[in-house]
């Protein structure tokens, strides 16, 4: 494939995340699927408090609100000079009005396709760059998230074949794709494959094409199912499956089930500069299925009143949480799909 003459490479390989993370932040990947940013040997749960050794942390107070600054890093003993000096991670990128696909996360192997034939490898300095309508993106190895909208994301599968085919309609050859439309009021997206497609009305949700099958499931929100005979709208913790002969089957699925885990290996990265710690667990519920209580009325407003400065680039949401949470002097228990979220004591 990289012989072809057409082909070029766009930026240096994509590095992955760094090797040897305490044991402890596997405990948190209850949801994640494979993938070099989680260890394979974690517990599939968070079962209690979770202390990861390599936080950094710098409290102070100013009007009355705990201020936290967080440099993810292994370097436990950095002094806050050093985390005040490490580079800016830049924010991920979004799509502007009026303006479609942009890749926000990239892992692994992957090729993007330009519409006159031409191939670039997908590396970590395509970040930014806009996927022209006519292009197709092919995942090896990889996984490619693109923003779109406004905070809306689609995410791609490993060994997935997906066409730009225009700014609001994706293609799916093979494999599989997740969308979640976020706050984005633009114009919703439809995916369209050989057996049907699948339109959203505001929500999660992943279409998968594979062995003339088509799986389509609904974390949030609800979808409407267009095949050759007939039309389906399923709605959260719903999948439905279509086979070639045209058999229609629907069956449950939880919101936080482990099968969503590869989606949560390539979210787009999120800022906590200047976000309270409500804010950051209302996008870890978003992101890992798993809904959000506190302890009590205090440790809520603990929470809304605490505000975080500093990057974790590079971090899934199971290893962010495992970043904020101790620097909070929070804990998050998991029991039978909630965070339960307390003070330490």
């Amino acid at each position: 494939m990289h012989d072809d003459p057409n082909h070029r490479g766009v930026g240096s390989p994509p590095s992955g995340l760094e090797a040897g993370r305490p044991d402890l932040v596997a405990e948190l990947l209850h949801a994640a699927g494979p993938g070099p940013e989680i260890p394979n040997e974690g517990a599939s749960r968070i079962k209690e408090a979770i202390r990861p050794q390599w936080l950094l942390e710098v409290a102070a107070h100013r009007r009355a609100k705990r201020r936290i600054w967080f440099v993810a890093g292994t370097a436990a003993a950095a002094t806050i000079t050093l985390a005040l000096l490490l580079p800016r991670t830049p924010p991920p990128a979004t799509a502007p009005a009026g303006v479609s696909f942009v890749i926000a996360q990239v892992r692994g192997e992957s090729e993007l396709v330009s519409p006159d034939g031409s191939r670039a490898r997908i590396t970590a300095d395509a970040v930014g760059h806009t996927v022209s309508v006519g292009s197709r993106i092919r995942t090896i190895d990889g996984r490619v998230a693109l923003a779109f909208g406004d905070g809306a994301s689609l995410r791609i599968d490993r060994q997935t074949s997906a066409r730009f085919a225009t700014a609001t309609l994706i293609g799916l050859d093979r494999g599989a794709v997740y969308v979640d439309s976020g706050e984005s009021n633009n114009e919703r997206v439809a995916i369209s494959t050989p057996l049907g497609s699948a339109h959203e009305v505001g929500t999660q949700f992943e279409v998968r094409f594979a062995d003339d099958r088509l799986a389509i499931r609904v974390r949030e929100g609800c979808v409407a199912v267009v095949t050759n005979d007939d039309e389906h709208e399923i709605s959260r913790g719903t999948e439905l499956q279509v086979s070639s002969d045209g058999a229609v089957t629907t069956a449950a699925v939880e919101p936080f089930d482990e099968s969503w885990g590869w989606v949560q290996s390539i979210a787009p990265a999120y800022v906590i500069e200047g976000r309270s710690v409500a804010s950051f667990l209302s996008w870890i519920s978003r992101e890992t299925g798993l809904g959000i209580r506190f302890a009590d009325p205090a440790v809520e407003r603990f929470a809304k009143e605490t505000t975080l400065h500093g990057t974790l680039p590079g971090l899934s949401p199971a290893e962010a949480l495992a970043t904020v949470l101790p620097g909070s002097r929070l804990t998050a228990t998991e029991d039978s799909g909630v965070l339960l979220i307390d003070l330490t004591d």
